[in-house]
């Protein structure tokens, strides 16, 4: 038996709580498939230090976390849960 789900768009925008390592790398891994896919797709990340999201939304890295990793355009963060 197989589940019969129905075919829909994805959401457009995802939101992704924490920017330490482990919610980094989702962002990317969502932002990565979107590419893969063909989608167009928004990730808001959400991090409580200044810091480290003025540098992923300037230079699309986060350091503190993952040094070597360069993060796509469509990553945006914010310190405003909201």
């Amino acid at each position: 038996m197989t589940a019969d789900f129905p075919t829909t768009d994805s959401a457009r925008t995802v939101a992704v709580l924490g920017a330490g390592s482990g919610g980094t790398t989702f962002a990317k891994v969502v932002a990565d498939a979107a590419t893969a896919s063909g989608v167009e797709r928004r990730i808001h990340l959400w991090g409580r230090r200044a810091e480290v999201v003025d540098q992923i939304n300037t230079l699309h890295k986060n350091e503190q976390y993952l040094k070597e990793v360069v993060l796509p355009p469509s990553i945006t963060a914010s310190t405003d849960v909201e």
